[in-house]
This record gives structure tokens, sequence and C-alpha cells, in this order.
């Protein structure tokens, strides 16, 4: 049995407890055998560590725990299904695209509809598994014109980018195509590469994914000022966060960045499923009448007395993802849409009003999570009606 540590990065509270739960609502039927064959060879032939398990060591620090070989009778994931015969536009609370031109919309939270995708055996946290806990947790939820594929593994294990990594590697085993070799299997590439931060050229140690929203800087600049969809929506959701509130306020706002092809050690970015996320943070003055294009300040940190909001964006991590040949009947081989995406990966209990996640891009728009005080939802909600385009943000 291989006994790897767990980087000390990834032990840290609250992430040595997080299980991070992703539900795929895809437009087609899958093939349930031919995913469920597909993950466990990806795991008996190829990326062995998907198979182990999270155990405390002496030195009282995780660590994995992973066979050399799986016996016959080994549980290399927790995997249970449910069909439904009937189509998923019967679940009432489920999430709906609406045109793009109806603007922005609000809908339930994740909680209004899990229980139709999430088994009740699902441990919420690490520290609810059972003994001898497998890593991955898959259900699988057909309907008569859908799929959801819900995964719950542990934060320590990686962030999204690396489930998108799983994801990849074993639907290219559904194709007959092996995955790269895995990147980090026994060694904490990312922190623990012997050089120290000024052994970097000045070019490997710039700063990269900060934080901008876009305005018309086209004009001011004088070119494209190079901003992202995501930037767009970070800014949204910022100014959503506080449009009602009169008082100004020194606000820090955090932002990922996936450090995939941004450091030597992860040219192969598809081949990393570890935690590899950074943060740029941006630190202003904050009143709801800040205009996006203003969210965009050099590093800092945050104050005492201060106000702290994240931001994670997920979208980019299921870039690329074929089901294709898992499809069901005639339809085999057309990638179906990415429908939906749900999810959640903070602490059970965390506070909502804090943070937010772009979660995915879908043929109408982003579907994004962002939680606010009910009154100020309210709020929101009325002023969505009347401005649905944004047109006054």
């Amino acid at each position: 049995m291989d006994v790897i540590p767990v980087p000390l990065t990834d032990q840290q509270t609250p992430v040595n407890n997080i299980r991070t739960r992703t539900f795929f609502v895809l437009d087609d039927q899958l093939d349930e055998a031919i995913l469920k064959n597909a993950l466990a060879s990806l795991i008996r032939e190829h990326w062995r560590k998907l198979g182990g398990r999270l155990a405390t060591g002496k030195n009282g620090h995780l660590e994995y725990h992973v066979p050399h070989t799986f016996g016959e009778n080994y549980l290399l994931f927790d995997w249970t299904s449910k069909a439904y015969n009937h189509s998923i536009d019967n679940i009432t609370d489920l999430p709906r695209a609406t045109h793009p031109e109806a603007g922005i919309t609000f809908h339930p939270h994740l909680a209004a509809v899990e229980s139709w995708f999430r088994p009740a055996h699902w441990p919420y946290e690490r520290k609810d598994e059972p003994a001898d806990a497998p890593l991955l947790y898959v259900q699988f939820s057909s309907f008569t014109d859908a799929t959801v594929l819900a995964i719950s593994a542990p934060h320590v294990l990686g962030d999204q980018f690396g489930l998108g990594n799983i994801l990849k590697a074993w639907l290219g085993m559904v194709r007959g195509v092996a995955p790269p070799s895995m990147i980090g299997y026994d060694d904490d590439i990312v922190f623990n590469n012997g050089k120290l931060y000024n052994e970097y050229s000045k070019k490997e140690r710039k700063k990269k994914g900060r934080m901008r929203v876009r305005r018309d800087l086209a004009e001011e600049k004088g070119g494209d000022p190079g901003i992202s969809v995501g930037d767009i929506i970070t800014g949204i959701m910022m100014k959503f966060a506080r449009m009602h509130v009169k008082k100004s306020k020194r606000l820090t706002l955090s932002q990922t960045v996936n450090l995939r092809g941004r450091i030597p050690q992860l040219e192969n970015r598809d081949a990393f499923i570890h935690n590899s996320l950074h943060y740029a943070t941006s630190r202003f003055l904050m009143t709801s009448s800040t205009p996006m294009g203003e969210i965009a300040l050099p590093l800092h940190i945050c104050e005492v007395f201060e106000w702290s909001y994240n931001i994670s964006n997920w979208s980019a991590a299921w870039k690329g993802l074929d089901f294709g040949e898992a499809v069901k009947g005639e339809n085999k081989g057309r990638n179906p849409k990415l429908k939906l995406l749900l999810g959640e990966g903070k602490a059970l209990n965390g506070p909502d009003r804090f943070n937010a996640m772009v979660l995915c891009k879908a043929e109408e728009g982003y579907w994004c999570r962002f939680s606010a005080a009910e009154n100020k939802m309210k709020l929101l909600e009325e002023y969505v009606k009347e401005d649905p385009m944004l047109e006054r943000l």
C-alpha cells in the first residue's frame, strides 16, 4: 500500500472537512453501465489514487492510503442510481433557463431540489463519513429526457478544475482513450518544488489573474482592456451584494485563480486533480453607486472592520467535457448540452452572503450562485423587473 501525505495546504480548516457536491444536468439519457465501468477502469488501470482512502496518520496529519492492487470486492467508489419514469421538467423547483432577452432571473437554492439527486446516505462533510469511506460518491439519476450525474468528493482531494480533469479522463476511457499519467501522485508539486520566490525569473513571478470588471475602457486606455466574461459577472454580483447599502464601506474582494497552465510544473493542466487555486485580491471603497469598472485595484489584504467578499468561478472547469459516447440510443455520439450545473463547496452551515460562485456556462447564459438577506433579495428582484438587462447597473 502506498502511504502518501496530504499537502499541509490542503489540511487547513475548513478545507479538511468539506465534501464538494456537484450536479451535472444533461439534456439526454446516458448509459449508466458504460459510465460506471469506465470509472472503474480509470481507477484500476490508471489513476489508482482515486480509489484510495483518506486516513489520519500517526503524526495527526491526513494521508492517502492507496492499495497497490484492488481486490475484486474492494469498493472503488460509492455508486447509486435512480430512474424516474417522467421528464425532468416535472421537478417544479428545478431552475429553468430563460431566453437571454429576459435578462437576469432568480431561482430557488440548491436545497430545494438536492433531495432528487443526492442519496440520503451521502455524507455532507468528511466528519459524517463512515469508516473506510471511498473518496468518490456518484449518483446517476435518469429521466425520460435527461440525466443528472452527481459527484461528491473531499475538497482535500482537489478543486473543481481537478474534478473537471477527473471527468475528462473518465470520459476519455468511455471513448477508449487512456488518460495522461497523473501529475502529483505522491508529491506536492505546487508548493514543494525546491525553488525560492527570488529564484524565479521576473517573467515567472508576474502576477496573473488580477480581478477586473468591464466598463468602456477602450476609449480611455486606447484599446481593448482584455476583460473576461467572468470579470463582468463578478462585477454584477458585487453590485448586487451592495446595491441597497447606502453607507460606504471599504471592501476586500478576492477571486480564485487557477494555477494550471500558469506555472511550469502544471503545464499539462489536464493531468493534475489536486487543489491549485490562488487568490487575486483587490481592495477599494464600495458604495451602492460605485461603477463596475472601478472594481479593479492593486492586491491588498482585508483590514479590521472592513468587509470581505469572495467569488469563485467554476465555469472553465467544464470546458471540453464530451459525454457523447456515453449517450444511449440513436443520439450516441452527440455531446448532450449542459442544461444546468448545481453545486456546493463550503462548510455545511457556513454563511452564503459573503461569497458567490459562477457555476457554469449554458446555451442561454451563465448559471451563478448568489445569496443575500431576504429583504435585500426582494429589493433585487424589484430592481431586475425594472432593468432586466442591467443597462443601468
